[in-house]
């Protein structure tokens, strides 16, 4: 019920390899995932849609065969990329009706996932910032968060939008923000939160802190940042959190040391395993 699709048309007089190859968003990792889904839709039934990966340069390939069982209507076909050779793939290349000419047929795709075979639940987005933003509350001094256009939209942070984060020159040790995650969190489903932050800072503790309402329960996690003036995803692990309701979020950075006016931005907070 997606809304965008990909159109694949193959056309009369086309090869019988013809296909598409592409770069999927993310890395391809067949470390943690042998398994590949595909959700496709086949004028054909029992049409041979082919799924292969490459590395750079192709000089290692692994191809993956399956096999449409309905005809005008979605399916999701799954790949087991359990046999491939170890590399680092970074293209997949998709071909329907494999080893036929083209016919003029039309043919759709969508949600190429890696399968996660662990059991845990997928990560849970609590806020993205591109539709709407919680209401930021400032402690310390700092000046007050804003959201705004990603200023460095490269690497792990393309998305649109980001919260801008300054620790004005002289706020408090301890300054920081602190905002509602609109519910209790479900830790028992969910163990850690990961973060992507940039900081001009490598080493600064960026200090992550639950309360329950009435902040008669709290749980704090510090992880350092480990790259100057570049996005990277920080992970809280929240597993030894005592049990309650925790339904706030508060983010430090640089924690212990007095503002400096040097400008953070966080991004994408997440419920994760």
């Amino acid at each position: 019920t997606s809304a965008k699709v990909g159109k694949l048309t193959k056309k009369s007089g086309s090869e019988t390899w013809a296909g598409t190859i592409f770069e999927p968003k993310g890395v391809i990792d067949l470390e943690n995932s042998k398994k590949i889904s595909l959700k496709v839709w086949s004028p054909k039934l029992g049409s041979t849609v082919k799924l292969k990966l490459e590395n750079a340069g192709a000089s290692t390939v692994f191809e993956v065969d399956k096999t449409t069982s309905v005809a005008n209507a979605w399916e999701e076909l799954v790949y087991d990329f359990s046999a491939a050779p170890s590399a680092d793939y970074i293209n997949a290349v998709i071909f329907f009706d494999f080893d036929n000419p083209g016919d003029d047929s039309v043919y759709y795709f969508d949600d190429l996932t890696m399968i996660d075979e662990s059991g845990l639940p997928e990560p849970l987005m609590l806020y993205d910032l591109e539709e709407s933003a919680p209401t930021f509350n400032v402690f310390g001094n700092i000046a007050g968060i804003t959201v705004i256009d990603n200023p460095d939209a490269t690497g792990i942070n393309t998305s649109n939008k980001v919260a801008q984060f300054t620790k004005t020159s002289g706020a408090e040790s301890w300054g920081g923000t602190i905002f509602s995650s609109g519910g209790a969190l479900n830790l028992t489903s969910f163990s850690k939160i990961s973060l992507k932050t940039w900081s001009p800072k490598a080493d600064a503790v960026v200090k992550f802190k639950l309360e329950n309402e009435g902040a008669s329960t709290v749980y704090e996690v510090d992880v350092k940042t480990s790259v100057t003036n570049s996005w990277e995803e920080l992970t809280f692990d929240f597993s030894n959190a005592p049990t309650a309701d925790f339904i706030n979020l508060v983010i430090f950075f640089d924690f212990e040391n007095a503002g400096d006016d040097s400008v953070y931005y966080f991004d994408e907070i997440r419920l994760t395993n």
